[in-house]
């Protein structure tokens, strides 16, 4: 086998972030054995500064999966390093997101100059790494051999994609006012406070509408849910929800199916799944 090449990358970016960030990725020099790096890139403006490690496969009852360890470099003061694990299933490239607690490391990076913190670190990475992996896997397969009814799968779908709050101008006519009261209140304003009130509405009312078409389209990859033996399943109704967040268009997709609300929606499936299954995260 090769040497693992080094993850000392340039970066065209303020002098301090690309002095920063070769810094930190020699220190995970010595995770490359096991876990060779397959991406790196920079994120919010070169910000964040991200390195993906690629893990063994495995699969949940047949669903063939890959690991992806990403590790997050803060490159804005007051921030911390993070690695969060990031299974991919092979058949349709949708991520997994696990609850945070579950599936993210805070990372302590030693200086480059110590070349034996650093070699301790990788090590340490290197456990968790498996243990994350074995975790989140008995977990998939408790998913795999729930069967689930239609309440359960609205339970997933209505935690994943969730309504919009009401915004304050309409919170306060529906929700604090009687209807006399609200048809008074409404009569009395002016015409420009009036347009305001229906741009409200309109505004909410689309938001209602874009999260009922997410959940059923979710709805309808559930029932399509290839491999065909895991229809019916918790598997099957989380995993509509990753592949609805990763695959619909959208202006920065990629960076919030991981780091953003698409991210969250699928965070908040799998704790739903996780209720579903009786396991706490």
């Amino acid at each position: 086998m090769d040497d693992p090449k080094p993850l000392v990358l340039g970066i065209a970016t303020e002098s301090w972030k690309a002095d920063t960030y070769p810094e930190l990725a020699r220190s995970l020099n010595g995770l490359t054995k096991d876990y060779p790096v397959e991406t790196a890139g920079l994120l919010e403006d070169g910000g964040l500064a991200f390195l993906c490690f690629r893990g063994a496969d495995w699969n949940v009852k047949g669903d063939e999966m890959r690991s992806y360890f990403a590790a997050n470099f803060s490159l804005t003061p007051g921030r911390g390093h993070k690695v969060f694990h990031s299974p991919v299933r092979v058949v349709c490239w949708n991520t997994n997101t696990q609850a945070q607690g579950a599936a993210t490391i805070n990372l302590s990076i030693p200086h480059s100059a110590d070349a034996r913190k650093s070699i301790e670190l990788a090590s340490r990475l290197v456990t968790q790494f498996a243990e994350m992996k074995d975790q989140a896997k008995g977990i998939f397969e408790a998913f795999a051999d729930k069967p689930v009814t239609a309440k359960d799968v609205d339970a997933i779908l209505f935690a994943a994609f969730q309504l919009p709050t009401l915004p304050p101008k309409l919170r306060l006519i529906k929700q604090t006012l009687t209807d006399i009261e609200a048809k008074a209140f409404t009569s009395a304003l002016t015409p420009d406070l009036l347009m305001d009130l229906q741009k409200a509405q309109e505004g909410y009312d689309r938001q209602c509408e874009t999260t009922m078409k997410l959940r059923e389209t979710a709805r309808e990859r559930f029932e399509a849910f290839e491999p065909a033996n895991l229809r019916g399943t918790a598997w099957a109704a989380y995993n509509a929800v990753t592949e609805v967040a990763d695959w619909r268009e959208g202006r920065a997709a990629d960076q919030s199916a991981l780091f953003g609300s698409r991210a969250a929606e699928k965070s908040r499936a799998y704790e739903a799944a996780m209720t579903l299954v009786g396991v706490r995260s």
